[in-house]
């Protein structure tokens, strides 16, 4: 199986955090996430105000639902909400200092966070008062259209999807951008998107009537995914482009058939009176293609097999690469799992013997680059992420204070490894195996062995950037995404990406970067995803500014903002 490249979380990045294991904290360490939050004065809070307007005509917006939440770390309380009044003014009184992001709603208008798509953070000093923040809401976009089966008849609660294509940190991939279902009639309507190009997809549901098969062993035509206008391949699908605030209207799909067969096999291994285990079948991408959504019918599909006769049989698969996950859970305290590939070509698969393996323990020790005596922060914790499926999970813990970490119950397969809320300062250097190159080729597990010798060495030499981006006339570019990258042709510049937001005020800060030469870009109005690809970043790479750091490095750079907005 494919080895997974790991990513490092480090603590200055926008990363989701792994949960906490409980039980897992030693005696007399302190949790700075539990640290009391300060007490402010009523002179030290702030205020913040500004003003919602259309985009496209300038007017103020009333009774938008304006929403102010904190990000600082401590929990911050639940959200502010303010409502525009009729000059679209909003305020918010008596906040504490701190950062925070704000969103503006309103029926009629995409959804919007201040600064655009990434959202800018609200920077807020004792006492100060913010003023002048302005949205701009885009009008939505609407499309709408009919689906129909083979015969020309209206088909009944089909799910429809727009989708577009974002860049993540596993590449290029087709994601949900709204979604509708059609009617008695065959109508749907897709509202509440902004502007942009969009492929449509339909998806019936499993009841559609569909031919069934003479006999369970044979291959079924089934209704599959479905793109406008009318092909089961994304790659042959054809783009909606939908305008600010237009309806783009006749957008019909007529659904096509497929032959879809089945996957059955036996389970073998686990506690004979295992409780009924789940199977799940995963598409597996071709290297360097494009990271599929799931399509309905035609995605991953999931049965359960069965604890008295130990079979399983997963119906209506399409024809592809799949990894065949297999998990049973005894107990709370017990995972036994097994992951097989599967080919899918024109026929059933059959007798797909699938051992399961018991959850083996994966365990190390994090260092400190030149410090004898382990004492670790309370918040460091590790994170194994399955390369094959979110649905079946990773496995987190905290890393105890003198370095050790034990991760329980990790299945065979390939991970990623995070380190997450690194301490300020400090850099992932390396993580080993033995003679394995973790941080370099990822972890592969097999299954009931467990991997026990990681070291993660952490440096405390890390280096910082910080400056301010600045739009086409100097001024601070509140909002703007700022990237920073190693060059094109690093062997590790897919690990290296470095993506943060500026202020309100355009400033930005960008800490843990491991020293080395990079280049440092600004975007406003960036898409989802959409300053991670590779031909704009080479579009604009003369845009972008040349940043070398050494160990402990702590650079000031100004950087001009592009704008992709249309």
């Amino acid at each position: 199986m494919r080895a997974v490249v790991c990513i490092l979380a480090s603590a200055t990045l926008l990363s989701a955090q792994p949960g906490r294991r409980p039980g897992q904290r030693g005696p007399g360490r302190q949790d700075s996430a539990r640290e009391a939050r300060p007490v402010y004065k009523p002179e030290d809070l702030c205020t913040v105000s500004g003003v919602i307007r259309s985009k496209i005509t300038g007017e103020p917006i009333r009774k938008a639902t304006v929403t102010l939440f904190s990000t600082g770390g401590r929990g911050g309380g639940r959200p502010s909400t303010a409502t525009s009044d009729a000059s679209g003014n909003f305020i918010f009184t008596g906040i504490e200092p701190g950062r925070y992001r704000l969103g503006a709603s309103r029926n009629g208008f995409v959804t919007q966070s201040y600064g655009g798509t990434s959202g800018a953070s609200i920077t807020l000093g004792r006492a100060q008062k913010q003023t002048g923040l302005e949205f701009r809401l885009v009008p939505h976009a609407v499309v709408t259209g009919r689906i129909f089966d083979e015969d020309g008849e209206p088909a009944v609660y089909v799910n429809v999807q727009l989708l577009r294509y974002v860049y993540t940190d596993r590449g290029k991939a087709l994601r949900p951008a709204g979604s509708g279902q059609t009617n008695d009639l065959g109508e749907y309507r897709v509202f509440g998107v902004g502007p942009g190009k969009y492929f449509v997809q339909a998806s019936p549901r499993r009841s559609l009537p569909s031919p069934a098969a003479s006999s369970p062993d044979e291959p079924e035509e089934t209704y599959g995914a479905t793109y406008y206008p009318g092909t089961m391949d994304a790659a042959a699908a054809t783009p909606v482009d939908i305008a600010v605030g237009g309806v783009a209207q006749g957008v019909d799909i007529r659904l096509g058939k497929t032959r879809t067969f089945s996957v059955s096999g036996r389970i073998a291994g686990g506690p004979a009176d295992s409780r009924p285990g789940m199977v799940m079948l995963v598409r597996r991408s071709a290297p360097g293609a494009p990271v599929s959504v799931e399509e309905g019918a035609f995605g991953n599909r999931v049965t359960q097999w069965d604890s008295r006769t130990r079979t399983f049989t997963v119906r209506g698969v399409a024809p592809g690469s799949y990894s065949l996950i297999a998990q049973g859970a005894p107990s709370r305290s017990e995972r036994w799992s097994a992951i097989v590939p599967v080919d899918v070509g024109g026929g059933n698969v059959s007798n797909v013997d699938v051992l399961l393996q018991p959850g083996q323990p994966v365990s190390g020790v994090v260092k400190i680059e030149g410090q004898t005596e382990a004492a670790m922060p309370s918040s460091l914790s590790v994170n194994l992420e399955s390369s094959a499926s979110r649905m079946f999970g990773g496995s987190a813990t905290e890393v105890a204070e003198d370095g050790s970490f034990t991760v329980d119950r990790v299945g065979a397969g390939s991970y990623r490894l995070r380190l997450a809320r690194v301490p300020e300062g400090h850099f992932v250097k390396s993580i080993r195996m033995g003679e394995v190159d973790v941080l370099t080729n990822g972890l592969e597990l097999a299954g009931g062995a467990p991997a026990a010798g990681i070291e993660i060495l952490l440096s405390p030499k890390a280096a910082a950037i910080e400056g301010t981006a600045l739009d086409g006339k100097g001024d601070p570019a509140g909002g703007a995404v700022v990237l920073l990258i190693p060059p094109t042709g690093h062997p590790r510049r897919d690990q290296l990406i470095f993506r943060t937001t500026a202020d309100q005020n355009g400033r930005y800060t960008i800490g843990g970067i491991p020293p080395d030469d990079y280049r440092l870009y600004a975007f406003t109005g960036a898409e989802d995803g959409e300053d991670r690809d590779p031909d704009l970043l080479a579009r604009y790479e003369s845009a972008s500014e040349k940043v070398s750091l050494g160990d402990s490095a702590h650079e000031n750079k100004s950087v001009k903002s592009v704008s992709l907005s249309n």
